[in-house]
């Protein structure tokens, strides 16, 4: 095995393990579906579909067709963490949804403080 080759196998492999197993966060909808194989969102199979900011906690991971591949505890099945080739993800581990240093304030979190400065008048 050249020099090239380990370098090539440990870098894939630490891209694994620093995503490994452990709890998620969808940063976009991601399709359950019943294999690791990648389906077609207008696939019959799909398990569920989840929303963005879904929390999921990642039982393997399988890299699939450029694209690592999570099995799930729940709902059972599989997702996408990653495209492989273009660095897209769709699931980031849980504390580091905000690591891109946005500060995200939801409509929710607006609405409660104008509700509760009213409250106060």
């Amino acid at each position: 095995e050249s020099e090239a080759e380990s370098e090539a196998e440990s870098e894939a492999e630490s891209e694994v393990s620093e995503e490994g197993e452990g709890l998620y966060v969808l940063t976009r909808t991601a399709f359950v579906s019943p294999t690791c194989e990648n389906i077609s969102p207008e696939d019959n199979e799909i398990v569920e579909e989840l929303e963005e900011g879904s929390r999921v906690r990642v039982l393997e991971l399988v890299e699939v067709e450029q694209r690592l591949r999570a099995r799930l505890a729940h709902p059972q099945g599989w997702i996408t963490l990653r495209n492989t080739e273009t660095g897209r993800h769709w699931a980031v581990r849980q504390g580091e949804e905000r690591s891109s240093g946005e500060s995200e304030v939801s409509e929710d979190e607006t609405e409660d403080e104008t509700e509760d400065e009213t409250e106060d008048e």
